[in-house]
């Protein structure tokens, strides 16, 4: 993966990619075309012979951009061109989150530039944001512009792995169902399949097909494990453990879950993940009624209870319940806890102090939280 580079050498050498630009350029900015070109004394059949084949002989093409006021390319500036989409490109794979501002000022300023490479431009404007850690309804709205202008553009226009990921773009944003990649003769293209099982795998989820979901990521997750890919692999793995849970599956979440928090906790800029690990855990031992083992777990391996977040508490909490903890010794060693939101003290105040969660409270604090088939049980107004 690492000697993966971006390559746009058939843009400065193919005559016929300009011609299915000057096409979505054409329809964009509502022009006729055959008024183009008359207006440049270009016969309609001439036009047409050049889109069709790789090199043509006329310079139509640099008539057609001094006319439309499209700035053309040079060899220096594709391979510039190059080292930018290719940086980001691990950066997104990488995910180098540190990165995203200044990745994104710099395609802006290749996309401001105004020659014939924009649209690739406006496709890895789209992928920086569509891997980004927005919500998919928030990344939706970020890039509704560029896709807008990329409908305009022919599909011929982008060519070999560029096509693909214009693809991924469109199956991402549901306009397509799959991508034209030949999975059988390019198995080995992980700079294709990684965003292509991403995107499957995130789909049947969201669609509550879990089962689905479980087979691509753990595509996923071996990809990530080839490449070295740690930051990908441990939210991959969440993924699954997540996955492992809505299926019913705890003891494989219980038996995946420990070795990653092992790593994970003494890696303090991957609190984050952490936390996620912990949460699936913690889900895993209450919803297959393993109480006793939780609270061993807690007390022997978690020692930063800033770890213990969201769902995390609420089992701990339902665990030490389900044990018969009095509430002296709660309010003795999981103050914090307890004290960290109001989440926290209306469920400890159900468990403990048998209060009656109004409905207003339950749909305000617990209704959208992901496990919360959990703790209905427990939490019910």
């Amino acid at each position: 993966m690492n000697k993966y580079k971006i390559c746009l050498k058939a843009y400065l050498n193919l005559t016929q990619k300009y011609y299915y630009f000057f096409d979505g350029f054409i329809k964009m900015n509502k022009l006729k075309k055959i008024d183009v070109l008359n207006e440049n004394g270009i016969s309609f059949s001439s036009y047409k012979y050049s889109r069709g084949i790789d090199i043509a002989s006329n310079n139509n093409h640099l008539l057609l951009l001094k006319y439309f006021k499209i700035s053309r390319i040079n060899d220096n500036y594709v391979e510039y061109a190059e080292k930018i989409l290719t940086d980001i490109y691990f950066s997104i794979y990488y995910k180098r989150d540190y990165l995203y501002d200044s990745h994104m000022n710099t395609i802006n300023k290749l996309i401001n530039d105004n020659n014939y490479l924009k649209p690739i431009f406006v496709v890895f404007k789209v992928l920086l944001v569509m891997n980004s850690d927005k919500a998919y309804d928030t990344i939706c709205e970020l890039i509704d512009e560029d896709m807008k202008y990329l409908s305009f553009i022919p599909i011929n226009y982008f060519y070999n792995e560029l096509k693909y990921y214009y693809e991924l773009i469109l199956l991402y944003v549901k306009k397509i169902n799959n991508i034209t990649f030949d999975f059988t003769a390019e198995a080995k293209n992980h700079n294709i399949l990684w965003m292509y099982y991403h995107i499957k795998g995130t789909f049947y989820y969201t669609n509550n097909d879990y089962a689905k979901s479980l087979v691509y990521f753990q595509h996923l997750c071996e990809i990530y494990k080839k490449d070295y890919n740690l930051i990908r692999s441990i939210i991959c793995k969440n993924n699954i453990l997540q996955i492992y849970n809505l299926l019913g599956l705890y003891d494989f979440t219980i038996d995946e879950a420990i070795p990653i928090i092992d790593y994970l906790i003494y890696q303090t800029d991957k609190k984050q993940f952490t936390k996620y690990s912990i949460r699936h855990l913690f889900a895993a031992y209450v919803c297959s009624e393993k109480y006793n083992d939780l609270i061993i777990y807690y007390n022997k391996f978690i020692n930063d209870n800033s770890l213990i977040a969201g769902t995390a508490s609420i089992c701990l909490l339902i665990a030490y319940k389900k044990c018969n903890y009095k509430k002296e010794y709660i309010e003795a060693n999981l103050k914090d806890i307890i004290c960290a939101n109001e989440k926290n003290k209306l469920a400890y105040n159900k468990l403990f102090n048998n209060y009656t969660i109004t409905k207003s409270e339950y749909e305000k604090y617990f209704s959208k939280v992901i496990y919360s088939f959990l703790y209905d049980q427990f939490l019910l107004y």
